[in-house]
């Protein structure tokens, strides 16, 4: 029987350790989209329920103000305001038309971003995966007193930005807690 070899298991451990984070970052992303989303659907479909309610009561006041207005004014002025209010109905028909086609334009480029992001645990999972080769790659092609410049340069870029991401991500902690509070 053969026996592994030193450091055998340190790749299948990375591995896993590496599927694990991913699973508990989708659960997390998985949870909030669907809070978020169920949200969404619910004041939309209040919103969709109750629109013809809205639009009705909102044309018939409408109405009733520019007839007590048309009423006031002379025949001549009555005219302008009818080219008016037709004037504008055209212009809400368009608005509304170019907000949907924005709309449109805003979903290609979701998608867009969807896709990309969804590219992105692919590619951090090899690069995680493969970081120690990497890194051994890279400092090889320098000089030998070179490349131990180099690591001291990183390892010191690498503490301070790592102080900095654990000090933003306590503050977006604190800032999120009592903004949840309020």
């Amino acid at each position: 029987s053969k026996l592994p070899y030193p450091g055998q298991w340190q790749q299948t451990k990375r591995v896993a350790l590496i599927f694990l984070v991913f699973l508990v970052l989708l659960g997390v992303v998985v949870a909030f989209s669907f809070s978020v989303a169920s949200a969404v659907i619910q004041a939309f479909s209040t919103l969709i329920t109750n629109a013809p309610q809205y639009i009705s009561a909102g044309l018939f006041s409408l109405q009733a103000w520019a007839g007590s207005l048309r009423q006031q004014l002379p025949l001549e002025m009555q005219q302008q305001l009818d080219q008016l209010l037709l004037n504008a109905g055209v212009a809400v028909g368009n608005a509304i038309r170019e907000t949907f086609a924005r709309g449109l334009s805003f979903v290609q480029a979701t998608m867009t971003l969807v896709f990309g992001l969804a590219a992105l645990p692919i590619f951090l999972f090899y690069l995680l995966k493969d970081s120690e080769k990497l890194n051994q790659s890279f400092y090889a092609a320098f000089p030998p007193w070179l490349a131990e410049h180099l690591r001291n340069i990183v390892a010191i870029i690498e503490g301070v930005l790592g102080r900095y991401i654990r000090s933003q991500l306590l503050l977006g902690f604190i800032v999120g807690y009592f903004v949840f509070l309020g």
